[in-house]
């Protein structure tokens, strides 16, 4: 049984609902709800257990998504939550200083631009514009071009996803709040240990300490010029 099961009481207390759902208001209504979504078999594929599915849903109340939108909209990769190109774009069209959005393919250099425009106040008649491409030669520079998977199937589409993600979290962080885009994140290395904290998979750090200031001076620059070309990816 999983370690959410909550004892009840021989008396259930009823679940709330209005028109837009199911309303939860308790850790037990929580439990109830996300052990019912893992048993009809209805949940992604991503979320397994009545845990996980809790997570999913409470990352999306915190960012202003109901459960069920939440577990449609978020995706986990490397074990961290993101969310959909067309959900982040979503909660920034919520926004109460939205001002729009044009989405552009410039075909003789094969580039995505992305035009978002935000009020700085609700009382401003004009708003910023954010203004964030992502071309071709972009995707190549970051070796994303011909990778398999959707970067070979969509390019196109890839690209515009890049620089939405891009426009967005520059001119919406307070809507996505630090939560990734998927399909930009999908595109990032995996994270593992190393000497304690998180690094990039492809960056070494000097196993032997050091025997003189000079190694300590050489290995600083080989470190510095390996997390600026992690940077460059």
């Amino acid at each position: 049984m999983s370690d959410l099961a909550i004892k009840e009481d021989n008396k259930r207390v009823e679940v709330a609902f209005n028109q837009s759902g199911v309303q939860l208001r308790s850790m037990d209504e929580m439990g109830r709800f996300c052990r019912a979504i893992v048993n009809s078999g209805l949940a992604p594929s991503s979320f397994q257990t009545p845990e996980q599915v809790m997570v999913a849903i409470q990352c999306g109340l915190e960012i202003g998504l109901p459960p069920m939108q939440a577990l449609q909209t978020i995706a986990v990769i490397n074990g961290r939550p993101s969310l959909f190109g067309d959900g982040a774009l979503a909660l920034a069209m919520a926004h109460q200083l939205w001002g729009g959005i044009e989405e552009t393919h410039v075909a003789e250099t094969n580039t995505a631009v992305c035009k978002v425009w935000r009020f700085i106040r609700r009382e401003d008649k004009t708003p910023k514009l954010t203004l964030r491409t992502f071309s071709e030669e972009d995707a190549k520079r970051a070796k994303l071009w011909g990778r398999s998977g959707p970067w070979t199937a969509y390019p196109k589409r890839m690209l515009q996803m890049r620089a939405r993600s891009f426009a967005l979290r520059d001119c919406f962080p307070d809507a996505l709040r630090g939560v990734g885009i998927s399909e930009e994140v999908s595109d990032y290395q995996p994270m593992k240990p190393a000497r304690g904290r998180e690094v990039a998979s492809n960056l070494v750090l000097p196993d032997a300490e050091p025997e003189s200031i000079v190694d300590l001076v050489q290995d600083i620059a080989v470190l510095s010029n390996q997390i600026k070309q992690e940077e460059l990816l």
